[in-house]
C-alpha cells in the first residue's frame, strides 16, 4: 500500500469515528502557519472502546482454548 492510499484510508476512518462521536477533531494553527488537525477520544469513544476490548478478551480466551496444545499426559 502506497502512503497516499494509507492516508484515504486513515481520514477516512477518523470521519467515521467522528460522526459516531467516537472522537473530537479540533484545528490547531502550527508555527509554519499551516493548520493541523488533532483528534481525541470522547467519552463515548472511551465506552465503545472498553466494550469493544472486553469483546476481543473473550474472543481471545477462547480461540486460546481451542488452539493451545493440551498436556500430553492427559
Amino acid at each position: 500500500m502506497n502512503k497516499e492510499t494509507i492516508e484515504a484510508t486513515l481520514y477516512t476512518t477518523f470521519k467515521r469515528l467522528e460522526q459516531k462521536n467516537l472522537i473530537e477533531a479540533n484545528w490547531v494553527e502550527s508555527n509554519e502557519n499551516r493548520n493541523r488537525k488533532y483528534y481525541a477520544i470522547t467519552s463515548e469513544g472511551k465506552r465503545h472502546l472498553f466494550k469493544l476490548k472486553s469483546s476481543w478478551d473473550k474472543a481471545k480466551m477462547h480461540l486460546e482454548r481451542i488452539v493451545s496444545p493440551k498436556d500430553i499426559n492427559d
